[in-house]
C-alpha cells in the first residue's frame, strides 16, 4: 500500500527538492549563474521555474536573508543553497494538499465525507485495490463518523512518507 500511496502524492507533482543539475538547468534556461543577483520579482520567477509556488512573504523572507548589504539584490548561488538546504517541498506539498482537500470540503468544517475520499482514491491516477483502500481509511477515518478531517490526515500522511 506505501508504494500506492507515493504514487499518489506524485501524481500531485510530489516530487523531490530538485538536484543541483536540474537547478542549473533551470538557471541557464533563465540566462542566470551562480554569481548573477537577483530581486525579489526574479527570485519568486527561480521558485516558479522549479515548480515552488512561494508567497510574497516567504519570498521577503527568502531575500531578508540572503540580502546581507541591503541592496534588494541575493546572489543566485545563495538561493540555490536556500533551495537545496532549506527543503521547501515539505511546505509547499502540505499547502498543495490542504487545497486540494479544500476543493472536496462542501460545508468549510476541515472535513470531507469519506465516500467522497474513497471515490478520488479510486478514480485518480493508479486506483488502489479494495484491501489497500480499506486499510487507508482505517487510517484516515479517525473519528469512525464517515468524515476525514484533513489537516491531521495530510500531517500523518507527509510525516509517513518523510516529506
Amino acid at each position: 500500500m506505501q508504494n500506492r500511496l507515493i504514487f499518489v502524492l506524485e501524481s500531485f507533482n510530489m516530487g523531490a527538492v530538485p538536484n543541483g543539475e536540474e537547478i542549473q538547468r533551470i538557471l541557464q534556461l533563465m540566462r542566470l549563474t551562480n554569481e548573477s543577483e537577483i530581486g525579489l520579482k526574479e527570485v519568486g520567477q527561480v521558485y516558479q521555474a522549479l515548480g515552488f509556488n512561494p508567497s510574497e512573504s516567504e519570498l521577503e523572507e527568502i531575500q531578508e536573508m540572503l540580502d546581507v548589504n541591503n541592496t534588494g539584490k541575493v546572489l543566485v548561488g545563495g538561493l540555490v543553497k536556500v533551495i537545496q538546504e532549506e527543503n521547501p517541498i515539505e511546505k509547499h506539498t502540505k499547502e498543495f494538499l490542504m487545497d486540494a482537500f479544500r476543493a472536496f470540503d462542501k460545508t468549510g468544517d476541515g472535513k470531507i465525507p469519506r465516500e467522497e475520499l474513497e471515490r478520488v482514491l479510486t478514480s485518480l491516477g493508479e486506483p488502489l485495490e479494495d484491501e489497500e483502500l480499506k486499510s487507508f481509511m482505517l487510517e484516515a477515518d479517525t473519528n469512525n463518523e464517515s468524515t476525514i478531517a484533513y489537516e491531521p490526515f495530510i500531517s500523518l500522511l507527509l510525516q509517513k512518507f518523510n516529506y
